[in-house]
């Protein structure tokens, strides 16, 4: 029996918040490809773009939470339909706020008058690398609504979060010794934004594992709990 209209109907506008949540993913991906360009460069009319591009990603974030509701109040989808549907409504949250860290760190450059004073340690150069590659994967596993690959990106933000403990604690022994830089502070606070975009990230594969599975999971769950400090 051919499928009623208003399925057919239903699978096209999901099949269309699909494709909106993949062209948030690669927009706020490309922030952060252009946040390490400009802490490479100090350049600030590309720390101004990414500022004024926020706007952008926003009204994408929005555009797809009022489609989404509109969805749902009409066609009263069930089951894994309504999944997908609560799914990219708190991906693209999650995105969203990924994205305001590039934003805040873009800040930050503008009001840097020059650029010894600019961090570009390993540490951030490094981190940078693993959020670019976790939002690729991360995107990836939605696409193809893979469980173990959104597991595979928790796994990664671990590593991340690894990396910003032993770059801080190194800050903090400094500290005991002598005055901290600002250099120094101003490193502190990147590698703590870059930190908690990859715990965003993370919430976006538990999401995936909610769209997959159809309860919530916590990817992190057995995972040893990592050093905390107080900044």
């Amino acid at each position: 029996m051919a499928p009623v209209k208003g399925t057919r109907v239903l699978d096209e506008e999901l099949k269309g918040i699909n494709e909106k949540v993949q062209e948030l993913g690669q927009a706020v991906r490309q922030t952060y490809l252009d946040m390490r360009n400009i802490l490479e460069t100090n350049d600030k009319e590309m720390a101004l773009a990414l500022v004024r591009n926020d706007e952008t990603i926003n009204e994408m974030e929005e555009e797809i939470n009022e489609e989404t509701i509109r969805i749902i109040a009409l066609q009263a989808p069930v089951a894994t339909d309504l999944r997908v549907l609560i799914s990219a409504l708190k991906i693209a949250g999650q995105l969203e706020r990924i994205a305001d860290y590039a934003v805040n760190v873009a800040d930050y450059v503008l009001l840097v008058r020059d650029t010894t004073s600019l961090p570009t340690t390993p540490a951030i150069n490094i981190m940078l690398s693993f959020i670019v590659e976790m939002l690729e994967l991360v995107m990836q596993a939605y696409s193809e609504q893979n469980l173990k690959l959104a597991k595979e990106v928790a796994a990664m933000d671990n590593k991340l979060d690894e990396m910003y403990g032993e770059a801080l604690e190194l800050i903090l022994k400094k500290a005991n010794t002598e005055e901290l830089t600002e250099y120094d502070l101003k490193t502190t606070l990147i590698i703590k934004y870059l930190e908690r975009a990859g715990d965003h990230i993370t919430n976006v594969a538990e999401s995936i594992a909610y769209l997959v599975k159809g309860r919530s999971y916590d990817l992190n769950k057995g995972i040893a709990k990592r050093k905390t400090y107080k900044i």
